[in-house]
C-alpha cells in the first residue's frame, strides 16, 4: 500500500502517468474508498509535486518569456493539471491575469485545487468547456478498455455505448468576455482540447479579431470532430495569421503550415502569430 500511494503521489522514481494500468487502478480504488472530495485534494497535491519537481515537456513553454510579458493577459483552454496555467500566471505576474478552462469535471476540480494550493491569485478558473455555441454536450471520460482518456477526455456527439460519458457545459469565450472584459486584452491564447480546437476558436473569433493574440494550438485529432487539420490552418490564414512550429533547437520558430512531427521531433502544437506582429518576433523566427 505504501508503495502504491508513493506511485500515486509522484515520488520521483515512480512518476507514472495515470494511463498506466497500475496507477489507474490505484486512483479507482482511492476514489471508491475515500470519495472524490478527498481524492481530488490528494491528486492536486500530487500534481503540485510534479509541477515543482518536473521539467515541462512542451517546447512551446520554453518560449513563454519571449511571447508574453508581465502585466499581460493569457488564456489557457484545456488546463488539466495547470501545467500551462501556473507558468503563464508566474510570467504575467500580479498585474497580469490568466483565464483557465477545463471541461473534464474531475480534473477541473483537481486543477482548481492546484491553483489554490500554489496561490495563483491572478488566475480565474472555469470548470467548463468552450465551443462556438453555448450548449450541453457529452464528454467521454473512459473508453471500453478502461481509461485511455482518464487524463484528457473529449467531447463526443452522443453517449458512448461502450465507454463512460458525462454531460458537461460548453460556453463561448466571446460571451464570457462580456462578463470578463479583460479577455479582450488577451495577449496569448493556448488551446489543447483533444481535437475540439476549431469549435473553441470559432467561439473566440471576436476576441481574436479585437485583441490579436498569439495562439498556441494543438494540431491533432481533428477528424474526431468532422474537420481537417487544413481547416484549422485556414481559420488563421483568413484572419491574417502565420503559422510556426518550434525548431529543433527549441529556441526558435520555423514557418509551418502542415500538421505532424518536425523531421522526427514530436510537434503537436503550432504557434499562430498575427502577420502585423512578425517584426516584433523577428529574432525568434528562422527562415524556411
Amino acid at each position: 500500500m505504501v508503495r502504491s500511494l508513493a506511485c500515486f503521489m509522484g515520488v520521483p522514481a515512480m512518476q507514472l502517468e495515470f494511463q498506466n494500468y497500475r496507477t489507474r487502478r490505484i486512483k479507482q480504488w482511492l476514489r471508491a474508498t475515500f470519495g472524490d472530495r478527498a481524492v481530488t485534494w490528494l491528486h492536486a497535491v500530487r500534481f503540485c509535486w510534479l509541477h515543482i519537481t518536473s521539467t515541462p515537456d512542451e517546447p512551446e513553454l520554453g518560449l513563454i518569456n519571449q511571447l508574453l510579458q508581465p502585466g499581460e493577459v493569457a488564456v489557457d483552454v484545456g488546463a488539466n493539471g495547470a501545467n500551462w496555467t501556473i507558468p503563464l500566471a508566474r510570467r504575467v505576474g500580479k498585474q497580469g491575469h490568466v483565464f483557465a478552462f477545463e471541461a473534464h469535471p474531475y480534473y477541473a476540480d483537481v486543477t482548481a485545487k492546484m491553483v489554490r494550493l500554489l496561490q495563483a491569485h491572478n488566475v480565474t478558473f472555469f470548470g467548463v468547456g468552450l465551443s462556438d455555441t453555448q450548449t450541453q454536450a457529452q464528454f467521454l471520460v473512459e473508453t471500453a478498455d478502461e481509461g485511455q482518456l482518464t487524463c484528457t477526455g473529449r467531447v463526443v456527439q452522443e453517449p458512448s455505448p461502450t465507454g463512460s460519458t458525462l454531460t458537461i457545459e460548453l460556453r463561448r469565450l466571446d460571451d464570457l468576455a462580456r462578463e470578463y472584459p479583460r479577455l479582450y486584452q488577451t495577449r496569448l491564447l493556448k488551446c489543447d482540447v483533444e481535437g475540439f480546437e476549431l469549435p473553441v476558436l470559432r467561439g473566440a473569433a471576436g476576441i481574436i479579431a479585437r485583441a490579436r493574440p498569439i495562439v498556441i494550438t494543438e494540431i491533432a485529432h481533428s477528424s474526431l470532430h468532422g474537420y481537417r487539420d487544413a481547416d484549422l490552418f485556414a481559420f488563421f490564414q483568413e484572419r491574417q495569421y502565420q503559422s510556426f512550429v518550434v525548431a529543433h533547437d527549441e529556441r526558435h520558430l520555423l514557418p509551418s503550415t502542415t500538421a505532424g512531427d518536425l523531421n522526427g521531433a514530436q510537434r503537436a502544437n503550432r504557434i499562430m502569430i498575427p502577420i502585423e506582429q512578425l517584426t516584433r518576433y523577428a529574432d525568434l523566427i528562422q527562415p524556411t
